[in-house]
C-alpha cells in the first residue's frame, strides 16, 4: 500500500513539474498529424520578413485571397506554400484575450484589437520552442494570467511569426479564419 500511495505521489510531482515546465511536455499527436513539417517550421532565416505590421483583419482578409491556392493546394501532407502569406514572417500587434494549452503542448494565443468586440487571430507557439513558451509562462504566473480563461483587462503583445494555414481546423468560430501565425517566432509582451 504505502509503494502504491508513494508511486501516486511520485506521478503528481511529476505531472506538476511538467506543467511549470513546457520543454517537458510531451505532445499527443494522431499517426498522421496535419502539416506536421510546415507547422514546426524553426529555419526562419529561410523566409523573408513583412515590413509592414498585420491586423486580425489582415489575417482574415487571407481567407477570400487565397482561397482558391488553398482549396487546390493544401492537404494534410503539403509543405509550405509559395506566393501565399506562408512563405513570409509577419508582425502582428495586439491585445491577447486568452492563452490555451492544447494536448499537443502548443499555446495557442488569442489575439484582438483593444476591443473585446474587434475581430480575433490566433497564434501558436509550437513545443518545439519550449524557450519561448517558457517566457509565456513566466508572465502568465507573475501577472497571474490562467490558461484557457478570458484575459480581462486584455494584455498587449507584439509576435512575429510565419503565416499558416491550417485547414484541418477549418474556419474558426472566434476568428472567422484558418489563417494563423504558426509557428511563433518571437513575441513581447508590452
Amino acid at each position: 500500500m504505502k509503494s502504491i500511495i508513494l508511486i501516486c505521489s511520485m506521478l503528481f510531482v511529476l505531472q506538476c513539474t511538467a506543467q511549470d515546465d513546457p520543454c517537458n511536455c510531451t505532445p499527443v499527436r494522431g499517426k498522421k498529424p496535419y502539416r506536421l513539417e510546415a507547422k514546426t517550421e524553426m529555419k526562419y532565416e529561410n523566409f523573408h520578413g513583412k515590413r509592414k505590421t498585420i491586423t486580425p483583419e489582415t489575417m482574415r482578409a487571407w481567407e477570400d485571397t487565397y482561397a482558391e491556392r488553398t482549396k487546390r493546394d493544401v492537404d494534410k501532407d503539403a509543405l509550405r506554400l509559395e506566393r501565399t502569406p506562408e512563405d513570409s514572417i509577419y508582425t502582428l500587434e495586439g491585445w491577447v484575450y486568452k492563452i490555451k494549452k492544447e494536448i499537443d503542448c502548443d499555446y495557442h494565443i488569442v489575439i484582438g484589437g483593444q476591443n473585446a468586440t474587434d475581430q480575433k487571430a490566433e497564434v501558436e507557439v509550437t513545443v518545439e520552442n519550449c524557450a519561448l513558451q517558457k517566457k509565456i509562462m513566466s508572465y502568465m504566473k507573475v501577472h497571474d494570467v490562467k490558461f484557457n480563461k478570458e484575459i480581462d483587462p486584455p494584455i498587449k503583445l507584439r509576435v512575429k511569426g510565419l503565416g499558416f494555414y491550417d485547414g484541418q481546423h477549418g474556419k474558426k468560430k472566434l476568428t472567422g479564419t484558418a489563417w494563423e501565425l504558426h509557428p511563433v517566432k518571437s513575441l513581447m509582451f508590452e
